[in-house]
């Protein structure tokens, strides 16, 4: 290939996946050089970000060990016959250390980058009236981890005697840095919140200010497939992380580290809504819901009350009025065949959009004949097919040269070299 001029050679190795990429560095010193080169790095990225190719699930089992394997595959392997829907699919291989701290899926990414976070325990804490409630307190570490480089990185310490309700990692496009944010409220006074930004190039965590949305305060049934329900991973899609509420969708913008809002579906924020659920889906926002209607008869508590699951996306981002709704599914039997669904991939050109089941794996849902299909992984035993899955555009993105800590430690480290030399050289 010595005889392809070096622009072309470039351009088609900005089409491969960032998993092929990697196995490609060992081919030669060329192929190398190109790959690791941080403009291609970051080319690759934002071709991928833009791009509507973008088909690659991770998963794993839900309900496994710790060390359960983590696969992909692509959604374009689907047969989309009227047969079994059979795909294969491919062990990730990280290593088991890496497995042992990777909850279950979906959790925050962005631009192949995924937020680790520590196991958290419940804490009972007395209230003046008698009563008690539940707080999740966070311990232990968070990382940020990219699987395919299998590079980690730990934040400092981030410690107070507070609530954490909302987190995310997100990218400032200006300042060209990831960033984790934490959202929390004082456990001594609900009405007192704080937002704290972690940023990559600095290594450090800031106190920007209060959250003005009182999210938690208005709380809501999140998601069933979440392992912590009453706090939410943000959404990361169009430079913002967002969390959604009862009655608004609160937004963080990144790079101006500002809070916004968007609106709900239209005519949906008086309705009975449980186990809501906020994706990014074939590049748009979605929010996934059951209404809560109880059948002729039945119990207003019982959980054929479930029988309505709605999934809605924002085909044109910050419009109110682009609100469409993707699909419904209806019936008093939803809750009982399927269990908790959420929507994970889209594709526009199949019209079709992969669910994950809490009790039954993975269906695809044919959204012109409103059919759904169960989706067999090959190689995999049944009795896995219990599975957690999300989308996940992988990256090269090299998270030790970006950090603040380690560029600070490179630097010192060649500063002694050079004075090492000079002092050779008298």
């Amino acid at each position: 290939m010595s005889d392809i001029p070096l622009d072309v050679y470039r351009e088609i190795l900005l089409r491969l996946p960032a998993v092929s990429l990697f196995r490609l560095r060992a081919v030669s010193k060329r192929w190398r050089d190109v790959i690791d080169d941080p403009c291609f790095v970051k080319a690759h990225i934002n071709n991928n970000q833009f791009s509507s190719n973008c088909n690659t699930i991770i998963f794993r089992n839900l309900t496994g060990p710790p060390f359960c394997p983590l696969y992909y595959f692509d959604l374009a392997d689907l047969n989309l016959t009227n047969g079994p829907q059979t795909i294969p699919a491919t062990p990730l291989n990280p290593t088991p250390s890496e497995l042992s701290r990777l909850p279950c899926l979906p959790v925050a990414a962005c631009n192949g980058l995924i937020l680790i976070t520590p196991q958290f325990r419940n804490r009972i804490i007395p209230e003046s009236r008698g009563e008690r409630e539940i707080y999740c307190d966070p311990e232990g570490t968070w990382e940020i981890w990219n699987p395919i480089t299998h590079e980690r990185l730990m934040l400092p310490q981030l410690r107070f005697n507070s609530q954490l309700v909302g987190f995310g990692l997100g990218y400032d496009y200006a300042a060209d840095d990831y960033k984790v944010v934490w959202i929390d409220y004082d456990v001594n006074d609900k009405s007192l919140s704080q937002t704290h930004v972690y940023s990559l190039k600095s290594d450090s965590w800031r106190t920007i200010g209060n959250c003005p949305f009182n999210y938690w305060g208005r709380s809501i049934r999140f998601h069933a497939l979440s392992e912590r329900r009453n706090i939410q991973q943000g959404v990361y899609l169009k430079g913002a992380l967002h969390w959604v509420s009862n009655d608004e969708i609160i937004v963080f913008h990144v790079g101006t580290e500002n809070y916004g809002q968007l609106e709900l579906p239209p005519s949906q924020t008086r309705m009975r809504k449980k186990s809501m659920q906020l994706d990014a889906l074939g590049g748009c926002l979605c929010l996934s819901y059951y209404i809560d209607e109880c059948p002729l008869g039945g119990s207003k508590n019982s959980d054929y009350a479930w029988v309505h699951f709605d999934v809605w996306v924002m085909s044109d981002y910050g419009s109110q009025d682009s609100w469409i709704k993707l699909f419904e599914l209806r019936g008093v039997d939803v809750m009982y065949t399927y269990g908790f669904i959420r929507p994970v991939a889209y594709m526009k050109n199949k019209n079709g959009v992969l669910l994950q089941s809490n009790s039954s794996g993975l269906f695809w849902f044919d959204v012109w004949s409103n059919s759904l299909k169960e989706v067999t992984i090959h190689g995999i035993c049944k009795v896995l097919g219990n599975y957690s899955a999300q989308i996940f555009v992988g990256s090269l993105f090299r998270l030790h040269d970006s950090c603040g800590r380690v560029a600070a430690s490179k630097g010192r480290m060649r500063k002694r070299e050079m004075t090492m030399q000079m002092d050779d050289t008298k």
